[in-house]
């Protein structure tokens, strides 16, 4: 079962699809299980079928169902947890330096 999808929709899933490919510090964002079916999903869409579409949802809401996340709470956490070189570069920071306002 083939579902028709407007051009702007396409246009859409593929910004979306950039947007994670551009990640440059934050490529381990999209490594977990809840990422790869989030990946999954975005192509999936593209394909234009809507019973893949449906899976590849299905699977992602169940990947976050496990961990009893939302996909904001998901993408918080691996950023925090995320190991690059921004982050490796703050824990060298003393801690004066990282506490300070910003103006």
């Amino acid at each position: 079962m083939t579902e028709p999808r407007s051009q702007e929709s396409l246009t859409e899933i593929q910004q979306y699809r950039q947007q994670a490919a551009a990640l440059l510090l934050y490529q381990s964002v999209f490594a977990s299980d809840i990422g790869q079916a989030f990946l999954a999903l975005l192509e999936a869409l593209m394909v234009k079928d809507a019973i893949t579409a449906a899976q590849a949802y299905g699977q992602w809401f169940s990947a976050l169902a496990t961990k009893q996340q939302s996909w904001q709470q998901h993408l918080t956490q691996q950023i925090l947890l995320a190991d690059n070189a921004f982050s490796q570069q703050v824990q060298t920071l003393p801690t004066p330096a990282i506490s300070a306002p910003v103006s």
